[in-house]
């Protein structure tokens, strides 16, 4: 059986900051390999991603484009929102 390690309170805290955000959480848990470079590193969110992925709304539609930035937000609770911007 491996043994436990005991983490430190500062860690801790840091590890609880990290486990309420989800884009903290993916860059210190997902590993990405960046295409300019070729290493692997931390995935870091786009600002749009980070904000798709800290929305907290039960209710969300978001109809994205194949090329970056075309992102439409809607509000499900109303069908025409968003339509005319």
């Amino acid at each position: 059986m491996a043994k436990q390690q005991k983490i430190s309170p500062v860690e801790m805290e840091k590890l609880k900051v990290i486990l309420k955000d989800p884009v903290l959480w993916a860059k210190a848990f997902i590993v990405a390999r960046n295409p300019e470079t070729g290493k692997e590193g931390p995935w870091l969110a786009r600002d749009y991603q980070a904000e798709i992925l800290r929305n907290r709304d039960v209710r969300k539609v978001y109809r994205m484009g194949r090329r970056l930035r075309q992102i439409r937000m809607h509000d499900s609770r109303c069908p025409l929102a968003g339509m005319y911007s």
